[in-house]
């Protein structure tokens, strides 16, 4: 028993020690490289099923998916490169070229921001119990969002009560969850949700100016599950490629 859990903390410790500084352990050619890999797999995953929304002339797609992938793997500044051109140049080929210069913006700071907390909380020696804590914080915020938003919206098709029900619920599931996540999946989820806060913020404010508050507030639901999809599939993918990556 000794044994084996000494086995799994020199497990951890070496996925913590881990450096994805691409400054220092990679190329610039390499780095050129990855970064124009990524750029062009975040357009193809954003064209690839791209749903319109009519009412603000958005669409929900999985370009979320490699913004956070391009972020865990190589860092903020691949990541934010490959979120901000990689998702501008889906918007254009597919004929939202109006939006391309907001989604650069929106898009690259998400990459930007998961990278850069990623990273950070990889060096730290954070306990569990303090991952785990984030996350129940998160989870409840997203809880109280989710019976906002839901009541807002929907309330003539569902009480208010429900959507707080719901909720509550999902932010139940996630914090039951998080008890069985190890240390660096819970890294990964506390670097997501801000990055993809502030790539929902940033569309929000320009549907507000653009088409109204009930523009804005219509599409709000699906970049909250744009982001969710992205973040499930991009955690469950990342330990997988992990060990490839030169300077993992």
């Amino acid at each position: 028993m000794e044994v084996s859990q000494q086995s799994n903390v020199e497990h951890t410790n070496a996925l913590q020690n881990r450096s994805v500084n691409t400054g220092k352990k990679m190329p610039l050619t390499l780095q050129i490289a990855l970064g124009s890999i990524m750029t062009a797999l975040t357009t193809v995953s954003t064209m690839i099923l791209a749903i319109p929304i009519p009412l603000t002339e958005g669409m929900f797609n999985f370009g979320e998916l490699m913004v956070f992938i391009s972020a865990i793997l190589f860092g903020p500044i691949i990541g934010g490169f490959a979120g901000g051109v990689g998702s501008a140049m889906a918007d254009v080929f597919l004929n939202y070229a109006y939006y391309a210069p907001y989604t650069f913006i929106a898009k690259g700071l998400e990459g930007l921001i998961v990278g850069l907390i990623y990273q950070f909380l990889k060096k730290q020696q954070f306990s569990d119990k303090l991952i785990k804590m984030i996350i129940a914080i998160f989870s409840v915020i997203t809880s109280l969002l989710i019976g906002y938003i839901g009541s807002s919206l929907f309330s003539h098709l569902l009480s208010t009560t429900f959507w707080y029900i719901i909720g509550a619920g999902i932010g139940s599931i996630i914090i039951i969850l998080s008890l069985f996540l190890n240390k660096m999946i819970g890294a990964k989820i506390i670097a997501i949700i801000p990055g993809g806060l502030v790539m929902i913020a940033t569309y929000f404010t320009v549907q507000y100016f653009t088409y109204g508050i009930a523009g804005a507030l219509f599409e709000l639901p699906f970049n909250f599950l744009q982001v969710i999809a992205g973040m499930i599939i991009a955690i469950s993918l990342t330990p997988f490629i992990e060990p490839f990556i030169p300077g993992n």
